[in-house]
């Protein structure tokens, strides 16, 4: 993108206000993964990477050697089309499958590794990972006894697939400035 996605403005809102105001609808607690001076002007809890730059997974990694909650959403802020309602059946599924370290969503089998629900348990797969020199999250996922959210469960609940386009280039900002970002109906979600 040659710049900081989380700054870059669609339909009048920066992709991290946007995330932020998503996350805050369902936790009671969220932080912004990233450098603590690209972020210092928020009023928002800011976790640093303890491996930095070694990507998302790093990230997961430093939310869950940060976090006090058992079960935690990691959202990227380049997927500005994941509604409310989806989150909320993505903890929905976590809390009901206790025994899965990770709930992630795998739509046309792709893995979605920056949408999902993680147990602190799941820090000690990342860690490894990173130690290794292996940055994949969805190696780590793979270690973590899973569950999977596939692509036809998700369509029988009326999930677009399209829900997790991610915006990795100047033309993808251009499309998505055109389509309007679902919201979801409202809920509370105590995890």
């Amino acid at each position: 993108m040659g710049s900081d996605k989380a700054l870059l403005a669609l339909q009048g809102k920066t992709l991290l206000e946007r995330a932020l105001s998503l996350a805050h609808r369902i936790a009671p607690r969220v932080a912004i993964l990233g450098p603590r001076e690209r972020y210092a002007a928020t009023e928002e809890w800011i976790i640093e990477d303890e491996f930095p730059g070694c990507g998302p997974l790093a990230g997961i990694h430093a939310a869950l050697q940060a976090t006090e909650t058992d079960l935690n959403v990691i959202l990227s802020v380049d997927m500005p089309f994941v509604p409310l309602d989806f989150l909320a059946y993505l903890i929905e599924r976590a809390q009901s499958c206790p025994a899965a370290q990770v709930v992630v969503p795998r739509m046309g089998g792709v893995v979605q590794g920056t949408c999902l629900a993680c147990r602190r348990g799941f820090r000690g797969m990342c860690e490894q990972r990173l130690r290794l020199g292996f940055y994949k999250v969805e190696d780590a996922i793979k270690m973590a006894r899973p569950e999977y959210l596939e692509e036809t469960e998700m369509r029988s609940r009326g999930f677009d697939p399209d829900m997790f386009r991610n915006l990795n280039t100047p033309e993808d900002l251009t499309k998505a400035q055109g389509r309007v970002a679902p919201t979801g109906k409202i809920f509370s979600a105590n995890f």
